[in-house]
Formats: structure tokens, C-alpha cells, sequence
């Protein structure tokens, strides 16, 4: 059973809300964001039809790495051999001020050679 929210609930959930995303930011301000690939990255996206995680999640986040390679039909195994780590943390690890979408562009890269070779 839903539960009615109280006006002075709802803004209390809304202002904790707010501080997470902020939080989030400000744990992401280290990361770099200006890429000149990050055009190409949002074109390729949107023509995979997968959105690009937004600018301040972590590369060692891979959530977001694992959906694009299972949306794009790549097994993990396939893009370990390519990047040659030996784990999906292992980019992040050795980029740690690359956020995430910088990874998904890179699979996105692969997809489309991996594409035009077919």
C-alpha cells in the first residue's frame, strides 16, 4: 500500500534529493569533461539508441559499461581483450579522472568499426 505524503514530507524528500545530486557533483568536480571526441560519442549514441552516462559519474562506475556492451551485443570478454585489462574496473583504475561516458564512447568506437567491417 502507497503512503500519502504530507506536504512537509514531500519537501523534506525533495530537499534530501537535492543534496544527494549535489553531493554527486561535487564528489565528480575532478573529472575531466572537456573531450573532442564527446560530439562523435553523442552521435554514436543516439544512433545505438543508449543515452551516455551523465558528466560527473566515475569511469570505475561500471554499471553504465556493462548495459552498453549487453545493448550493443559486446560480451565483457570481447572488450577485455580489446582494452586489455583484465577487469571493467581496470580502465577507471588507470584513468582515475575520466568519467564514465569517456568508456561507453570507447565501446561505442568499436561498435561502429566492428559495424563497418561487417
Amino acid at each position: 500500500m502507497l503512503t500519502i505524503l504530507t506536504p512537509e514530507q514531500r519537501l523534506e524528500m525533495q530537499a534530501k534529493t537535492a543534496a544527494t545530486r549535489e553531493a554527486k557533483k561535487l564528489a565528480g568536480q575532478h573529472l575531466k569533461q572537456d573531450y573532442s571526441d564527446l560530439s562523435f560519442w553523442r552521435e554514436a549514441a543516439s544512433e545505438a539508441g543508449i543515452r551516455l552516462p551523465i558528466s560527473y559519474v566515475p569511469a570505475t562506475e561500471t554499471k553504465h559499461i556493462r548495459k552498453t556492451l549487453k545493448k550493443l551485443d559486446i560480451t565483457i570478454d570481447e572488450w577485455l581483450d580489446v582494452t586489455g585489462f583484465k577487469t571493467l574496473k581496470g580502465f577507471g583504475e588507470c584513468n582515475p579522472n575520466s568519467p564514465a561516458f569517456v568508456e561507453v564512447g570507447l565501446v561505442l568506437e568499436y561498435w561502429n568499426e566492428k559495424r563497418d567491417k561487417s
